[in-house]
């Protein structure tokens, strides 16, 4: 009887282990993003481009959630779409640090996760007009809810789809005039130019809710193991966000990427 107690035991202690053990991987994305933006605030136009990203993530997963970490930076000259004859131009640099946790809510052959994240978000555009040049700003942090599905087929083919928004968001640069900041960042600028006022420009900002924010992202993934520690795949991924500056800004962007992961 003892016997089978202490085999039941570090059987049991056995499977909980194999159960918690974790898989860790690193990928490299590499791709092109092609951006339409509207910031009536310089411009009533739409204006359209495609230029080049790269992402960085790091994966910890196991069987029952998984954790997340990904930077991604973009930069794309924009044109008008609507009048090709116009020499505006903008230079639309974006960086963004996303962290997601996701639980297993169930699912057999397709695996279904819900969680939550935390979203840094910072676009800043260089806007060359024919007599002079405007800078504008998109800086937002945003707590989010992901959900996420994923199948293996076989042992090397690997999809897996997300889908994030946020349900609060803290947003700077909302114009109280028209520009990008409040008085008083414009003030401790014309102040010191040279010292850039960093805590005033993070204090300009205010908190908005799911129903004033929207920023919808989605990615589709396709993974092929081509060797116990090495992945080739695709990923693409959708966003759109819109919130009130002073007027509406409208983002929308489609990344189409190339991946290579090591997995630890």
């Amino acid at each position: 009887m003892r016997l089978l107690l202490v085999k039941f035991i570090l059987f049991s202690a056995i499977a909980v282990n194999a159960q918690e053990k974790s898989i860790k991987s690193l990928q490299l994305d590499l791709g092109i993003t092609h951006s339409s933006l509207q910031d009536p605030i310089f411009s009533p136009l739409v204006y359209r481009g495609t230029g080049f990203s790269f992402g960085l993530e790091f994966l910890d997963q196991k069987e029952q959630r998984n954790h997340s970490i990904i930077l991604n930076i973009s930069s794309q000259q924009l044109n008008s779409s609507l009048n090709p004859a116009s020499i505006t131009t903008i230079q639309n640099t974006v960086v963004s640090l996303d962290y997601n946790f996701t639980k297993l809510i169930g699912g057999k052959k397709w695996k279904y996760f819900l969680g939550g994240g935390i979203y840094n978000f910072v676009a800043g555009r260089n806007i060359e007009f024919i007599l002079e040049d405007e800078v504008a700003l998109d800086l937002f942090s945003s707590l989010n809810l992901v959900a996420s599905t994923k199948r293996v087929f076989g042992d090397r083919h690997h999809i897996s789809a997300t889908l994030s928004y946020p349900l609060v968001s803290y947003v700077v640069g909302r114009m109280r005039v028209p520009r990008d900041f409040s008085q008083e960042v414009f003030s401790s600028i014309a102040d010191d130019a040279d010292n850039l006022p960093v805590g005033s420009i993070l204090r300009s900002g205010g908190f908005l809710t799911i129903t004033d924010f929207i920023d919808l992202r989605a990615a589709i993934i396709y993974g092929y193991r081509i060797s116990g520690h090495w992945c080739l795949g695709l990923t693409y991924q959708f966003r759109y966000y819109q919130y009130p500056k002073f007027l509406d800004v409208k983002n929308g962007s489609s990344q189409y990427s190339a991946t290579i992961t090591y997995i630890f």
